[in-house]
Parts: structure tokens; sequence; C-alpha cells
């Protein structure tokens, strides 16, 4: 409608008609202002209003409309605006109803003025259309009711459709969310797999280049430098520290560090100290990789720190930081201002044998230690020997261990700084060997190696490096001491084997004038312990070094081991250091071992012989202790009792007192703990039975807690329960106290007190957690309770890893349950303080941590009171508390049975923690998850640390460890498989691929081997699938070899190839063997996947040959005849057996070859070898192969004659007379016998009919474990780069003898194989035909199956129609046709479409489709459809000549088709000598006998074809007898054509066609006649032609001859009549 006017433009008329509307409505009308919502700024407009209700007056109170309306410009031609409103008592349809009835009302009053007719229209529509009105009225209340229902019902069914469709929703979404993480997860998983392979290939090419463009490693200086200053004696010098030292004036520089001179506080420049600063500023070393490789190497300085001997440079202290963008690492070291020695030999020339000889035992001294300690230098050196000591005490020191050359070697792979330079390096030759094949693997015996070549520089400078070799060195060293030259012969063998240790060299007779009186293992001991400690040089002052110018003789002075004269075994063995704490049964110490120098914590108690009871509890810890081995729990030694007077006690009696008697007490261990499953235990067995002192078993300890309690120990004597020691005049002695030590591993750093103290972020929190909570499933795997489990009785050791000690109170299984009520309480009654752990109770455990179940008093409880102990320990670690009364009053919240959390607690950071501690907090024992339970779940993060795996694995991997081993296995398999893997499993496998084209090949290929096969008289012979893992492979671990593990936990292996198996199941059923036995098998090889999954396979095919002697070489010469046989089936690059190289060697010969080398006779030396030269040509050539000879051990002059060797692989007869001259006289003899072996199987190859060239290769190695003293050989297709290998085998008579039962009698067997390279024949066949497809369909006409013969059947049978009626005819066609051995398949449902299936018929490669319509009464005698998909032509027959009419098709749409590629055509070019070794092309079928003479036709390739003028059927034996004489005549034919001659011949088509149409017998000038249009040569050349095939037709009585054009490629037949 048009738009209204604004108020003051309205038309006269409607003016007029406003006012007369006013006075007839009166209160019922009405006139607004209505404002119009534009962009523009637009008038109001006036609106008139008007309340209309029905004329019935009973009907105007429940009915009533608004009619608004909107006068337009043009009034009253158009229409105005009218809205109509409603009030009540009309429905919304019939508003919009009664709207459009106004609207087109107002249209029909246009012209005039219309408002008031249009008012009553609509006050007549409302009394005419009233049924909601008057439904007010009239409807009864119920009917409003059930219509309210009714809407109400509607309204909840669309509500609940909602509903169904938003949760549909929902499911789709989150299913679609499944599959897009599942998705998201399958690319990651194959991701990661291609990422692998990627490596993998990258590191097999990174390899080859390393081992192609070098020979050796190498090796070089560190880059300390000590600075070149006159001797000056020095002081000792006393603890230091970074952090009260400031760094001062520049020493110097070295490769990769500044050395200053250290500042103390107040005190000025420290002469006694230097500084050494390292920075690092490759952003490399801020990665995750780099930072970590970083900290180990600093880690090993921290390590050092603890290390003090006089002829070791000291280390004080270590730090990391990191400064800008850049780390800085700073050294603390000892000041040696003597200089270095390789100065002083630069300065000298070379020292005295005497001075070199008192340096060098200085060095073997510190050396000795530095390995006793664990320690391996790394990189000894003139450069890193220096020269320190006291005033007139020179002292020659080692510098720079072990952290030096790891930060060195990261130097060398990335610069730490670029500005730094690099090292210079020994010559490679002085390198030790073992680092030359295993880079930064440094050893013991490589530091021996490298002390060597330092003593030579001692002795003859650095030009010995220059001029002389390690292994003509003795020579040299001889003219200046024969011993002296035994000694360094052998600390340069090259094998580190054959080193001695740091001990042993010192005990060497070169050094027997230089022994001191006392054993050299307790004077080093004794130099050790007089260096002062980082932990005691602050109050113990010890005696002085012994001067090492002194006499060796001259007498120690100062405190000595041997001076006590007492028996004590520990005053004898340890070293007092210091005090640590004390506790309520002893006190505990940290002690150095006088022997191996280490430092152990020793618990001394004193035993009161008068409480049994309290003796009992105090060995119950031993007992514990010794029972446990776990790296994750305290480290138990040893165990001794000695008496007051320092004696040892030896108690040779039973001592009722110590031990706990499994019959006399129970346990009151509730029966959910933790101990249900059977614990063996072996460690109690031998306590109890035993009569020795407790046994050495590796667990650990740490600090002894400090306790309130008296410093003195209370004194006792012993009851009766041990015999009292009585004096020499039998006499007994007063008895004395007895006190236990026990000795335990000393943890240098702190406990999990102190690290909640200082702060502990989230991760450290876990990993301290999770190794807990293994530290405790191992306790309670054990049947023992802790008890006692809190902060500080978790101790740290120096690597930070947790500690679980003072088993002080744990319960083992036949201990007591019951135990004293205790009263919580975190406050110290007696003086109000605070106690952080509220260590105040004595038999119960420490209140804040311990179980209710205890505090309860029942004294029913399990290992499940050490994980509420936890759960507290946990909180402490997450939530910080600011003071003692702020940690009171939360743990005391905590410990209630609501669990009452801080509210400042952080649930979300926490999340995962907060769940654990809620669920370990529980006051229901069996609410609570055991410590197995726990590492199980999901909330706890899933990493585990490298260290625990790794002893975890050594423990549980051993297969005679029974009961872990089994629950390993058993976990194992009771694992379930991520979806994701499993979709992913078959990654870079052949697994998932279906070509029905390679099936169909694959087919045929198995069909042609059969027979093959048969020809020989070979069975089937399957050995079993799996073999237990051998040794046969894993020597070289180069083959991929697949490895299972069964359900009872054996590895076990796929095989590798079918000889291994085969010969394993020979040898073992050997008495039951008809011989000579001969084998054949076809199946699948495996190979490991380089991903993990699916192993790859590879189908091989074996034939086997088993008899009882050695056959002459016959059998030898069968198998590689086999193979040739089995050629005859295959593509165009393998159909010319002319091409083919057989290559042969014997093992007896190789091993000659060896020996003349000089190659070891070491098993596994020859092994490896045999290893390598077995990757010959396959992959690498024979540059790549020599650096890895030498790499294992090979002298570089056996290689360079093996060079020799491997380079005259040719012709047989001239490479073994060329490999004779080069042999050694000893090995002739040998070697000429297995060369006439040789001979005697090619002899037989010729007799076979094998024209193939036949290769001596000496240094051809192929399965040489399998074919250890026989024969080994290889045929493969010769090109110029390398021999592509089809089969390989040989004799393995060893093989047989290896797997032979030790026992029983069993027959001498031998046994000869070959494998056939079956995948590879089938792939090539596929590639040339998919190959003859493409260009066939690339030609006018052709399609994509045209030309193929490898099809799965031959005919289709169809029926047509909806009602399926059909079907019953469809399966009696198809059932006579495979009676009638048709090969024939069906559709399984009628089709409506025929050309749709005619299309789907040929491309897959059916020749006919029979059609069959809807079944009608007459079908038996009614006309089937046949058609011919390659003619496309059609034709009705009836039933009974359905199968008559089939044959006959297939027999004409065979002849039809092109030639079948089972061989190459001729190519043009071609040679044409040996004209009569050529054979004709002729049809062959791939299920044919292949060499058999006597052809055969298929009964449906003979179609008897009746004339029209013959009447009547022919009689079916009449049939049978012409189709019998017809095969007959044209197999004769077929054999006649086979033997006829070929003649390759230079001339086009059409020339030779023309030839075969004249009589070759004419004479000379008449058929030159008949070409007289070609050119004289041509003539001359065809008469020559002539003459050549009347001759062969007169001396051979050929009758046949086939004629070649290489011209054009086309072949004609001549044929005499």
């Amino acid at each position: 409608m048009a738009s209204a006017p604004p108020a003051d433009s309205l038309p006269q008329i409607a003016l007029e008609e406003v006012e007369a509307l006013r006075a007839i409505y009166m209160e019922d009308f009405d006139e607004a202002l209505v404002q119009v919502t534009t962009a523009w700024k637009v008038a109001p407009i006036r609106e008139f209003i008007i309340q209309l209700a029905p004329h019935d007056e009973e009907l105007k109170e429940h009915c009533r409309v608004v009619l608004a309306i909107r006068f337009t410009k043009r009034y009253p031609e158009t229409a105005p605006n009218l809205i109509l409103r409603k009030v009540k008592g009309i429905s919304d349809s019939q508003m919009q109803e009664l709207q459009a009835k106004v609207e087109l009302f107002a249209q029909q009053l246009l012209g005039r003025e219309m408002i008031f007719d249009i008012a009553s229209y609509i006050q007549d529509e409302l009394c005419r259309h009233n049924a909601v009105a008057r439904g007010v009225k009239q409807v009864s209340f119920f009917q409003q009711m059930q219509d309210r229902r009714e809407q109400d019902t509607k309204e909840q069914n669309e509500r609940a459709m909602r509903e169904l469709e938003l949760n549909r929703q929902v499911e789709e979404e989150a299913l679609k969310e499944q599959n897009q993480a599942l998705a998201s997860q399958i690319e990651e998983e194959i991701q990661k797999k291609q990422e692998k392979v990627k490596q993998e290939r990258d590191k097999r090419k990174r390899m080859q280049q390393e081992e192609k463009s070098k020979l050796y490693g190498t090796n070089g200086n560190t880059e300390q430098t000590a600075p070149s200053t006159p001797v000056t004696p020095v002081s000792p010098v006393s603890q230091l520290s970074l952090d009260f030292v400031a760094k001062g004036p520049l020493l110097q520089k070295g490769i990769l560090s500044s050395l200053h001179i250290v500042r103390v506080a107040g005190q000025g420049d420290n002469e006694s100290a230097m500084l050494k600063e390292i920075i690092i500023s490759n952003p490399h070393y801020r990665t995750g990789d780099g930072k970590k490789k970083l900290m180990d190497a600093c880690g090993e300085i921290q390590k050092l720190t603890a290390i003090r001997h006089p002829n070791l440079v000291t280390i004080f202290d270590s730090r990391v930081q990191k400064v800008d963008d850049a780390w800085q690492v700073q050294i603390l070291l000892e000041h040696c201002r003597g200089g270095s020695l390789q100065a002083l030999i630069k300065r000298s020339g070379g020292l005295k044998v005497g001075v070199a000889q008192h340096y060098m035992k200085e060095l073997l001294k510190g050396i000795a230690y530095l390995h006793s300690q664990n320690h391996i230098h790394k990189d000894v050196k003139s450069r890193n020997v220096l020269f320190g000591g006291t005033d007139g005490n020179e002292e020659i020191k080692l510098n720079d261990a072990s952290y030096a050359r790891k930060l060195l070697d990261l130097h060398k792979s990335r610069p730490l700084n670029p500005l730094l330079p690099e090292e210079a390096s020994l010559p490679k030759i002085w390198t030790p060997p073992e680092l030359l094949t295993r880079h930064s693997v440094y050893g013991r015996k490589s530091d021996i190696w490298m002390l060597g070549t330092c003593f030579l520089e001692m002795i003859y400078g650095y030009e010995i490096f220059e001029t002389a070799r390690p292994d003509d060195v003795d020579l040299r060293v001889q003219e200046t001491s024969r011993g002296l030259a035994e000694l360094v012969s052998v600390m340069l063998a090259p094998d580190p084997k054959d080193r001695p240790n740091a001990m042993e060299i010192l005990n060497h007779a070169f050094f027997s004038n230089t022994h001191s009186e006392m054993p050299i293992a307790f004077e080093i001991m004794k130099s050790s312990s007089a260096v002062s400690s980082p932990m005691n040089s602050h109050r113990r002052t010890l005696p002085p070094v012994t001067p090492s110018k002194q006499s060796p003789n001259a007498n120690y002075v100062g405190p000595s081991i041997f001076d006590s004269m007492t028996l004590s075994r520990y005053r004898l063995d340890f070293e007092e250091i210091e005090f640590l704490g004390k506790g309520g049964f002893g006190e505990v110490v940290k002690a150095r071992n006088r022997i191996d120098g280490r430092f152990y914590a020793i618990k001394k108690i004193k035993l009161d012989a008068n409480d049994r009871d309290g003796s009992k509890r105090i060995l119950r810890e031993v007992q514990t202790l010794s029972r446990l081995h776990h790296q994750f729990v305290v480290r138990y030694y040893q165990a001794w009792f000695e008496d007051g007077t320092g004696e040892t006690w030896h108690d040779d009696s039973d001592d009722e007192d110590s031990e706990d008697s499994e019959d006399s007490e129970s346990s009151d261990v509730s029966h959910d703990s933790d101990f249900d499953q059977p614990i063996f235990e072996d460690d109690w067995l031998s306590f109890s039975k035993t009569k020795k002192s407790y046994p050495s078993i590796s667990i650990s300890f740490g600090h002894g807690s400090q306790r309130n309690g008296n410093d003195t120990l209370e004194t006792f004597s012993t009851d009766g329960a041990s015999p009292t020691p009585t004096d020499e005049g039998g006499r007994r002695k007063a008895r004395s106290n007895r006190v236990l030590y026990i000795q335990m591993e000393y943890c240098e750093k702190k406990t999990l007190r102190d690290v909640i103290d200082e702060g502990i972020d989230d991760e450290e929190g876990w990993r301290l957690f999770r190794q807990i909570l293994e530290g405790l499933a191992h306790i309670h795997s054990q049947g023992m309770i802790h008890r006692d489990l809190k902060p500080s009785n978790v101790f740290l050791d120096a690597s930070g890893n947790v500690k679980i000690g003072d088993f002080g109170l744990a319960l083992s299984r036949e201990d007591e349950g019951g135990l004293p009520k205790v009263v919580l309480n975190g406050m110290d009654g007696s003086t109000g303080s605070l106690d952080p752990e509220g260590s105040f109770t004595g038999e119960v455990g420490t209140p804040v941590y311990v179980a209710p179940e205890i505090v309860s008093g029942h004294g029913k409880y399990n290992s499940k009171v050490d994980l509420y102990s936890l759960g507290i320990c946990f909180f402490e670690m997450c939530y910080p508390f600011t003071t003692g009364m702020h940690r009171a009053l939360v743990l005391r919240e905590l410990r209630q049975p609501s669990i009452t959390m801080p509210q400042d607690f952080e649930f979300k950071r926490y999340d995962a923690q907060s769940q654990i501690i809620l669920t370990l907090l529980n006051h229901a024992p069996k609410e609570r998850p055991s410590a197995a339970e726990l590492l199980q779940s999901p909330l706890l993060p899933p990493t585990l640390e490298e260290e625990y795996i790794s002893e975890a694995l050594r423990s549980i991997v051993n297969q005679n460890n029974p009961l872990y081993y089994s629950r390993l296995v058993t976990s194992l398999f009771a694992q379930s498989t991520d979806r994701h893997k499993d979709f992913t499993y078959e990654f870079n496998s052949n697994a998932l691929t279906l070509d029905q084209l390679t099936s169909l090949v694959t087919g045929r290929m198995y069909a042609h081997a059969l027979n093959v096969f048969a020809r020989h008289g070979a069975v089937n012979i399957r050995a079993p699938l799996l073999i237990p893992k051998g040794d046969l492979h894993a020597a070289g671990g180069v083959k991929k070899v697949v490895e299972l593990v069964d359900s009872t936990g054996c590895i076990v292996q796929l095989p590798f190839d079918l000889t291994a198996p085969f010969a394993r199941l020979i040898a073992r059923v050997s008495q039951d063997l008809t011989l000579p036995l001969k084998r054949y098998v076809i199946d699948n090889v495996y190979r490991s996947n380089t991903v993990g999954g699916q192993p790859r396979t590879i189908l091989e095919c074996d034939f086997d040959i088993i008899t009882s002697n050695l056959g002459n070489m016959c059998p030898d010469a069968e198998v590689i005849k086999v193979v040739y046989e089995m050629l005859e089936l295959s593509a165009a690059k393998y159909s010319n057996p002319s091409l083919f190289v057989v290559r042969l060697n014997h093992c007896s010969l190789l091993e000659a070859i060896f020996d003349t080398c000089k190659i070891s006779t070491d098993f596994h030396v020859r092994t490896r070898v045999h290893n390598l030269l077995e990757q010959l040509h396959r992959p690498m050539n024979w540059t790549q192969l020599r650096p890895l000879l030498v790499k294992d051990g090979i002298s570089v002059e056996s290689v360079n004659a093996l060079t020799k060797f491997q380079d005259l692989t040719g012709d047989f007869e001239n490479v073994a007379a060329r490999v004779e001259s080069m042999m050694d006289q000893r090995v002739k003899p040998a070697f000429r016998e297995m060369l006439s072996q040789l001979r005697l199987l090619m002899s037989h190859l010729q007799h076979l009919g094998i024209k193939s060239r036949v290769d001596y290769a000496p240094l051809l190695v192929y399965n040489a474990s399998y074919y250890k003293n026989g024969l080994m050989f290889q045929i493969g297709l010769q090109s110029k780069k390398k021999l592509d290998v089809v089969a390989a085998g040989g004799r393995y008579d060893h093989l047989l003898g290896q797997f032979r039962y030790p026992f029983g009698p069993s027959k001498k067997l031998h046994g000869v194989g070959v494998h056939f390279a079956m995948s590879k024949a089938i792939s090539a066949i596929v590639l040339e035909e998919a190959e003859h497809i493409r260009s066939y369909s690339s030609q006018p006409g052709g399609d994509d199956t045209a030309g193929s013969q490898f099809r799965r059947v031959d005919v289709l049978v169809v029926s047509v129609g909806k009602s399926g009626a059909a079907a019953d005819d469809r399966m009696a066609i198809i059932s006579d046709l495979w009676n009638a051995g048709i090969s024939a398949d069906m559709t399984y449902y009628d089709v409506q479409s025929p050309q749709d299936i005619f299309k789907r018929a040929k491309a897959q490669g059916y020749k006919l489709c029979v059609m069959v319509k809807n079944r009608n009464p007459d079908v038996q005698n009614g006309l089937i459809k046949v058609k011919n998909l390659s003619s496309k032509m059609e034709e009705d027959v009836s039933r009974n000549e359905l199968l008559v009419h089939v044959q006959s098709e297939l027999a004409d749409t065979t002849k039809s088709e092109p030639f079948v590629h089972a061989h190459a055509k001729p190519r043009r070019g071609d040679s044409g000598h040996n004209m009569g070794e050529i054979a004709p092309h002729h049809h062959r079928d791939f299920d044919s006998s292949g060499g058999n003479d006597v052809m055969s036709l298929d009964a449906h390739s003979v179609v008897v074809v009746q004339p029209p003028w013959k009447k009547g059927k022919v009689k079916h034996k009449d049939k049978l007898m012409s189709m019998e004489k017809a095969t007959h005549a044209v197999c004769s034919e077929f054999l006649n054509l086979k033997r006829g001659m070929v003649f390759v011949i230079d001339l086009p088509e059409n020339v030779l066609k023309k030839l075969t149409g004249i009589d070759l017998k004419l004479p000379e000038e008449s058929f030159k006649k008949l070409f007289d249009t070609l050119p004289s040569n041509q003539r001359e050349y065809l008469s020559q032609i002539k003459r050549q095939i009347i001759r062969h037709h007169k001396e051979d009585h050929q009758d046949h001859f086939w004629l070649y054009s290489t011209v054009d490629g086309d072949v004609h037949l001549y044929s005499f009549a």
C-alpha cells in the first residue's frame, strides 16, 4: 500500500469522513500520532482507531477488535492502510483471515468513502464467523479443559521433540569431536612413524657418508692451560665457597674458559684458589635437549666436589646461572702455581726416567682413587697435569677430570660460544682404539691408554707422537729400559681388556723400587684421608701429606689405621667424620671407609641385655632393611656386633634374642592388606637359618633424624641367652656392653622437610611423590609397613632422588598389631612451642601423620596407614604454611573425617593433587588406594623417571626370575590397544595392499611352481611358524628379524627365511625320514617394521634336498636347475636365460682367503667380517664397506689384502687361477680340492642344459652361519652396476648339525636348498602386464582390460528382471558351467540395465556374458542370450545348446587374443647369430606344463561345426571321436612347428611375405627374377637365405622355418609341402 500523508495533508474527503466517524462511534473512536522509524526526519503520521464489536449484544462483551486507519494522499482512489488488532475473543488465525478479507473488501470500494462500510463489514464478520467468540458462551467448561489439555500435550510433545533433536545434535557433535580427536591421534601417530622412517633413512645415509669420508675419529686437548709461573709452594687450602668470593683479575684464557684470581671478602686476593668461568651463549643450550646435556656435564662438576686426593686438583664449589641470554658456569678450584707438565717438557725437551717414574706413580695414585670413586678422567694428558703443593712439598696433580672432556665434546658438536677456538688434537693413531669405534664412550682403560701416552711424552717429548706409532714404539723404548718397554706395551694394548688397571700398574715391577712398606691400596687410602674434606675442614686438623720428594720409605707421621691395638672392626675400617643425629635407640654418624674412600652413615645402637623386647625391635629394623632392595628405599650394606671394649663380637651359638620365630608370633594385619599375594623372601630364610653376619644386600639409607633424648646411652649386660666370653684361663669375663653397628648409604643432600620449607614447584613435587609411591610399593610388597612416614624420614641423595629411611617403627607380618592409643596435638605441652613434625611420641609414629585407625587403638590396620601419612606429606608439598600455628590449625582440620581443605587452597592449579589427597586421607582404609594402585592412576602424570625404568627393567626382564618376569608378561598381555594405534598398526608395511592383478599373477605363479616341483618329485613340507630366539641372526644385527613374546615370556622369531625353520624341523625328526627327501614350500618370510607394528612380508619359494651323503654335487646342481625352470614363467626382463649369471663360492675357500689375509681366527671376528661382506653390493660398495672392516678391528693390511680378492670376481677359471696364485702355500691343497668340487658342479649344470655364465666370486658371502663349510651361490641378472639376484642358496649341513639334539640317536644329514624370490618375480610380471594394458588401452578402440590374460573367470551369468523369478535358472546354469569345467561367476541379484552389467563385466575381464530373463514355463526350451564381450556379438541359444556354444565361443576368443607376455618379444636389432638356438614364438598358456614336449588342448578349445546340409543331430560319440582326431593332428603339427628353425633376416615384411609364397626349389635364375625389383645386394642376400633353408631341409629334415624380420618385427612361416 501507499504511505500515509503527513498530519496536515489529508485529503478533504478524508477529513470530512473522519468527522462523521467521530460522531458515529463517539468514545470508540480515537486518534493518535505515530512516529515513523526511518533514517530521515519525517513528521508523525495521524492514525485513527475504532473499537469494533459484533452487532449481537450477547457477543459484545466476549469479542472485540481494533481497526487502525492511516489515510493515503490519494484517498479514496487508493485504499488506506488498514490494520486489525486483536483485543479478545478471536484467535490469531481468524485475525489473519479477517485481515485478508478486509483488505480485499477495501479494494472493492475504491473511489468513494469507505471507512464506515469497512467497519460495518468487520462487525458483520464478527457476528457471522463467531466460533471462538460463541465458544466462550456455548462450549462447556469440560470441553474448554479438554482443549487446554490437548494444547498442553501438544506443547509438551513439541518440547520433547526439541529436546530429542537437541540431544541428537549434542550426541552428533560429541561423536564428531571424538572422530576428530581420533583422526588427530591417527594423523599424529602416522606423522611420528613417518618421522621415524625419515630418521632411519637419514641415519643410513649419514652413516654411509661418514664411513665414506673418514676412517678414524678425532681426539684433542682440553681447554685448560696452567700458568707458567715459577714453582712456588703454597699452603694447604681451606674450604671455600662461591658465596663468599669474588672474581679477581684475569690470569689467562683457555679454549673454553677464562681463569681468574679469587678475592675473599675482607681478605683481598686468595692465592690458594682460582675461579674458572665458562660462558655458553649458543641458543641450542637453552633448548630442552641442549640444556639437559649441559646440566649433565655440570652435574659431573658437582660430584667432583666430594673428591679429595693429593694428586687431584681440588674443586671446592661450582654453580651454573643464567646471565642475560647465556649460561655462566663458575668453578672454584685449587690454584696450582707450579705450571703444567706440558710446559716443563717443552722447556726441558724430556725428563729423566727416574723423575718420570716418580711423576707417573703419583698420577697413577690419583687415577686409582678417581676410579675407586666411580669417576673417569677422560682426558689425561700433559696439559692437564699441574704442579702444586705446600712449602717444600711439590705435588703433581691431575686437573679437569670428567666434566672438561664432556664440555669439549659438546663444543665439538655444537660450539658453546661462536667466538671460542677449536681444540688441537693428538695424531689419530695415538687415540685409544675403542674411541675410534665408539666416540665419546670413555672407560677406565681409556684413562690407562692416555696415561701411557703421557708417560712417553715425559721421557721423549711431544715429537714421539710425530715420529712413531703405538705398535712400533716398543723398539725405541727398549733402548731406554726393558721394564719401561714392557709397561708401555701393556698400557698401550689395542684391546682394552688387555690393559691393566691403575692398581695393577702400581704393583708392576717397574715401580718395585719405589714401593713403601705399606701396601699400595692403603697408601692410596692414607693419602686421600689426609686431604681436607669440604665437610670437616672447619673443625678437624689432619696430619700433613707425606712430601713427594722424600724417600718412599720415610715413616708416615700422624694417626694411622694401624695405630689402634684393638680389634675394633669399626675403628679399623672407618674414619668418623661428623655426627649426624641421635634417636631413641642410638646415634648416627657420617664415616669414611678407609678401603674404598666412600662415605657411609653408621648407626651405632647399644643393646640392653635385660630388654629383650627392645632388642627385638632394634633387630627388626635390621631384618627389615635386609629384605628391601629398591632405589628409592634406604640401602643397607651390612651389620655387626662389637662389645664395649671395641672387640668384634663373634657369636657362634644361636642367639634367641636376635630372631623372631614365625611360629611363636602371629600377625594381626587385617585381611584386606597388600599382603594377600604370596611373597618370596629368600633374604628372611638366609637371615634366620645361617650363622653368618647380616647379609650385605643393596638398599639405601641417609641421614639419621634428630630426636630428643639423653646425650648418653644406657649400658647393659647380656643374659644367658648368649655365651659369656672367657679369658685364657677359662674364667668367665665380666659381661660387657654389646653395640650393634649398621652400615648404610650416606645421602649427601637433605630431607623432604628441607625441600618443603624451601618451596617446591609442581613438576618437582610430582617427581618426588612418584618416587615415594614406588618406594612404598616395594616396602609393602615385601610384607612390611613403615608406620612413621613423614618428610624428615624421606631423604634425598646427591642426585635429588628419594630415599625412604628410618625403619625403626616398621612393622612386618610377624609383628603384633596392637599399639597404644595416642592423643594428637601439634604443641609441646611443656614449652608451648610448635614442633613441625610433632615428634614427641615414641612407639606409634608421628601424631600429625599417623592414620586414624592407629589413633583409635583397635590394633587392626594394614599398609594403608602409610598411604594416609603420604597424603599429609603430599598436602604439605602443595600448600605452603605461613607460621607454625597456621600449620597446626590447617592440619587439624585436614585430619577431620570431613577432610576440610583450607579455603585459599588452589584447587584449580592442584586439581589432580587435591583428588589424590582427598582419596589418601579417607578415614576408611578400604577406600584408600594402595601404592601400587595409585601408581596406575590416571591422576598421576604419565612420565616415569629414566633411572627407575632402567632399574626396573634389569629386575623384571630376567627370565630366570619367575616372580617378576611372569607378572611382567601377564601385565603386557592384559593391555588393550588404543584405537588410533589400531588404525595405524599397518603403517609402513605391505599388509594393506590388495591388487587383483597381483593376486591373479600369484595364483598362476603358484600353479607353475607346483608343476615344476611335481616334475622333480618334491613334496610340500611346512615347518612350524615360530622358533625360539637363537644366535643365527644376532651376531651381525643387520638383518631385521621379527621378534615376538609368547604368553610364557619366551622370545620367539618369525621366519626370516624358510631354511632355518625347516632345518630345525628335519634335524629333530631325522629318525623318521625316508631319504632322499625333496621338499618345497611357498610361504611368507618377515622383516621387522622400522616404525613398529605389522611386519613386512615377502613371498619366498624354497626347494631343498635332504640326503644321507653329499651326493657328488648332484643335489646342488638340481636345486639350481629348479630356479631356471621357475623362470620359464617370468617377465620379459627375466626371459632370456643367457643373460643370467651363476655366482659360486665355498665357505672353505672363503676361510682359506681369510687365512691368507691374516684375519684373526676368532669366531666372533670372522662372524663380523661375514656380516659385513654380506652387505657388499647390497646396499654398500667396497669403498663404503672398507672403513667398517677397519672399525671392527681388522687391520688395514688385511683389508688391503681382501681388496685384491674383491676385485677378482669374474669368469670361474680365470679368477680361480688368479686366486690360487695369491693363496698361502699352506692352504693351497685344500683350496684346490674345493675348486674341484665347484668344477664338478659346473659340469653337472652343463649336462642339465644350463648355458648361463658361471662366475667365481671369492668374497661372496650369503648366510655364512647356515652354509659353513659348504657351497654358497647366487643366481641373478647381471647389469652394468650390480647383480639383480633372483635366487640364492647353498649347502647347510652345518645348520642341520647345529639344530640336532645333543643326546640320543640321530642320522647324519646333508642338505642343500635355494630361496627363490617369488615376490620379485611376481612384481616384475605385474608391472609388465600393467604397462601392456596401458599401452593397449591408449590405442584407438582399446580398453583398460583388453589383451590381459589374467582374469578370475571367463563367463558371467546374470538374470534380468524385477521379481527375482529367474534366480533358480541362474543357479542351474552356473552349476552346469562349473560341472563342465568352465570358470564362471554370477550376479547375486537381478539386474535392471543389461548395458551397465556388460560394461562392468568387460571392465573386470570376463569373456562371455550369459543373460537369463524371468522364468517362464518353457524356459528349458527357451532362448538364452550369450554376448561375446570381445567381439560384441550377441546370439540367442537354447538351454540344451548353451554349453556347446559357450565352449565354442571361448575357444574362438582364446585364438583371437594377443600374445601373452610371459616372455618378451624379440627386439629389433637382436643378433642373428646362433640361429638354431632361437626358439619360435608360440602361444604359451600360463597353466601349461612348461618344459613338456607333449602338447594338449583343453576340451573347450575344440568346436565341431555342423554343416547346414546335414540334417539331424550329430551323435555324441561321433562328435567326441572327431574332436580327438582333430586334437591329435593339431598337436602333432604344433610339435613340428615348435621344432622348426628360426631365421633372423634384415629385410622388410613385404619381402618375407612374398618369400613364403614361393617354391624355393626353383632354379636360381628364376628365383632372382621374382625379386628383380629389389637392389642387387638384397637379391644376393635372398639367394643366400634360399640356399641355407634348402640345405637344412635336406640335411636336418626340417620342414618348417620361421622367418623373422628385424626391420618390422613380424614373423612368417615357410613350410615345405
